[in-house]
């Protein structure tokens, strides 16, 4: 999930930039990297309707209710498609597409 989360926008900080901070090593960078990565690609891999489902609940932070009218869908089938994809239920994504 945190590599999901890195993908969101960025939050305004409110800490000044000389704040010490906690400081990472090298490797742990390469690893948040590559879990990056991993999940752009899982869901470029997705069927258009999950990817779709999980960019506008994830990425643009739209209700279910307003994602249901942007995918022509009822608020209980975009929370079973947002939800599905979030809990790493791959097998019930593709056999729904």
């Amino acid at each position: 999930m945190r590599a999901l989360r890195a993908l969101r926008r960025p939050t305004p900080s409110f800490l000044a930039d000389d704040h010490p901070g906690v400081c990472e090593p090298p490797i742990h960078d390469l690893i948040e990297r590559e879990n990056i990565e991993q999940v752009r690609s899982a869901i470029e891999r997705l069927p258009q309707h999950y990817r779709a489902a999980l960019v506008l609940c994830e990425y643009e932070n739209l209700p279910y209710s307003e994602i249901a009218q942007v995918l022509d869908a009822t608020i209980p089938a975009s929370e079973d498609l947002a939800c599905n994809v979030l809990a790493g239920n791959w097998l019930a994504c593709s056999r729904a597409s």
